[in-house]
């Protein structure tokens, strides 16, 4: 059996981006951060393309993680990560790395997935091919910028083989006792695996944790989910996964709870697992975020039949049931004439969201955008810039809360030459 959630309604080369500030108000730029309110790191002049993936605190300020392209000097391509440090006014880090980046190059080529927090310093969590094998990897630094010998050896965790030729998405959670539990899309068979959603568990100290299963694996019985895209851990070191899958013939979100070692939690939800999906309506799941004690808020794309696709979040309580008061009937859509997508959603304190949306209108024209809304009831918070809304001049992938309540929002700007753009706003 499984519940379901309806809804009742249809350097680093140091940049300058001018920006205005109008005032200290909710919502606008920091003119003390960087320049004018934004940093821009583009950290090789031959880097093919940026792809800004995550940002997290360090103790003097933020460690913001991209995906690259490189280029070397035969020309060929090459894939990997840069992990930046900025201080906490927008300027390099001369304490990370010795002032540039740190770099790590995947074998074949590859992607990184999601940026952690240690206390001792950032860990970053991807996949790469090494000739046609695909391997989860987990880099742990500290936070001068080099790897953690106390990490497997190293600072660097390979598993064991989990795809041919590259795998879906993945998300990545740290228990309280500092183990990493991290989920994968397999897209193929291979060897004892087979497609859907997979847990892998590493140790602190970055072995495999064979507490999950053989080697640190365990498929997840996420129902009829084939995809992972989120993972957090709650206090009590049980994990909360959302994935999507088809049910009666239509994509639904999907959301369980599991054992630290990947068992189902048969307490949550209706056995273990909560469906999100209407009779005309279609959902995806594309991020997971954890409220504290009180429960979690999934969001995706709406599909309605014959119609655009449209940003969504749906809250949960701590037991996977949906919250009445949220939304309608526990989801609300944040409308556009000519469709939403949901690029990123996270904590941004006092009981409040923020999300990453891009627009498209009746003509066709786009924009990105950030929208803050209440974690309690789903609706846009009107006292952040514009009526809850600010235009921004990126695809905004994450954003952390700093000490005195700012956020401080990462993202890629698009055009001839990607540049990945760090922004801080007042909160």
């Amino acid at each position: 059996m499984r519940r379901t959630l309806a809804t009742a309604l249809a350097p680093i080369l140091l940049l300058t981006v001018a920006t205005s500030v109008l005032a200290a108000s909710s919502g606008w730029l920091d003119p003390a951060y960087g320049t004018r309110g934004t940093t821009a790191l583009r950290p090789l002049p031959d880097d093919r393309r940026l792809d800004a993936v995550g940002i997290v605190r360090s103790p003097r300020g933020t460690v913001v993680l991209m995906n690259a392209l490189f280029a070397p000097g035969g020309g060929s391509d090459e894939h990997g990560f840069y992990l930046s440090g900025l201080t906490s006014n927008g300027s390099v880090d001369a304490a990370w790395n010795g002032g540039v980046p740190a770099r790590a190059t995947y074998v074949e080529d590859g992607r990184a997935w999601a940026l952690l927090r240690r206390s001792t310093g950032p860990v970053v969590v991807g996949f790469a091919n090494d000739f046609g094998i695909a391997r989860i990897v987990v880099h742990a630094y500290r936070w001068d910028g080099t790897l953690d010998p106390t990490f497997s050896g190293d600072g660097g965790f390979f598993s064991r083989p989990m795809g041919q030729s590259g795998l879906g998405n993945g998300a990545a959670a740290q228990l309280p006792d500092g183990r990493l539990r991290i989920c994968a899309t397999v897209r193929d068979t291979i060897d004892d695996l087979t497609p859907g959603a997979w847990l892998l568990g590493v140790t602190a100290a970055g072995l495999p944790d064979t507490s999950v299963g053989p080697e640190g694996v365990r498929k997840l019985d996420l129902g009829a989910a084939l995809t992972c895209n989120g993972i957090v851990a709650d206090a009590d070191g049980r994990l909360v996964v959302a994935g999507t899958g088809r049910v009666d013939g239509r994509r639904a979100a999907i959301v369980g709870r599991f054992a630290a070692d990947g068992t189902l939690d048969p307490t949550f939800g209706e056995d273990g697992l909560t469906t999100i999906q209407w009779s005309f309506r279609e959902f995806t799941a594309h991020a997971l975020v954890r409220l504290g004690t009180s429960g979690f808020v999934v969001g995706g794309q709406a599909i309605d039949t014959n119609s655009v696709p449209i940003a969504y979040t749906a809250r949960l309580d701590v037991n996977g049931d949906p919250a009445p008061t949220y939304g309608y009937s526990g989801v609300n859509r944040y409308a556009f004439p000519g469709g939403t997508v949901l690029r990123s959603m996270d904590v941004a304190g006092d009981g409040r969201l923020l999300l990453g949306i891009a627009r498209r209108a009746s003509d066709g024209s786009a924009s990105e955008t950030l929208q803050r809304i209440s974690a309690a009831t789903g609706f846009v918070d009107q006292s952040f810039g514009n009526g809850g809304i600010v235009v921004v001049p990126m695809r905004a992938v994450d954003s952390v809360v700093d000490g005195a309540g700012r956020s401080l929002t990462v993202g890629t700007r698009v055009g001839s030459v990607s540049t990945v753009l760090v922004q801080r706003r007042y909160g």
